[in-house]
């Protein structure tokens, strides 16, 4: 990643327009390669922009657990409504193995459905693990920081600092 070189100026100080520095009276254009994020304030070179908070990682796993109950409470659903259409194959011999057939797929389609669904709870976890390790994470560098000195005292006598 490049640095971008600060415009030259004119001889009256103001710069003149380039690809990065337009003129005064034209509004900055974004860059179409460089997408725009909202920013928390001024950025060092290399730092992301994004911002993540612990509680994105709350409510991913809150998501995942809604979207778990729904999957399994729809796919019931569906199940139950083509057992209730009843007994519609027939009597005849390819009546009996379709509804073999039938009775077998609709039980591996529900054992998939419950593997599926006995994935998204160690999901919900390690999202809510990854929270807690966002703050522990946070808390460190805070306590990493330099601490800041007591100001300097004024001497009594001269009023100097001391």
């Amino acid at each position: 990643m490049t640095t971008p070189v600060p415009p030259t100026p004119t001889p009256s100080g103001t710069p003149r327009p380039s690809p990065t520095s337009p003129s005064p009276s034209e509004p900055p254009r974004p860059s179409p390669s460089v997408p725009t994020l909202p920013s928390a304030g001024p950025r060092g070179p290399g730092t992301p922009t994004t911002e993540v908070y612990g509680s994105t990682f709350t409510k991913a796993a809150g998501a995942f657990l809604a979207e778990r109950a729904e999957l399994e409470t729809a796919t019931l659903r569906i199940i139950d409504a083509i057992g209730a259409l009843g007994d519609f194959a027939g009597t005849d011999e390819t009546a009996n193995t379709f509804r073999k057939s039938f009775s077998t797929a609709m039980e591996k389609a529900k054992a998939y459905v419950e593997a599926l669904c006995d994935v998204y709870p160690p999901v919900a976890d390690r999202l809510a693990d990854m929270k807690t390790s966002f703050d522990v994470a946070n808390w460190a560098t805070i306590e990493s920081l330099p601490k800041v000195s007591d100001p300097p005292k004024l001497s009594p006598k001269d009023g100097q600092f001391t």
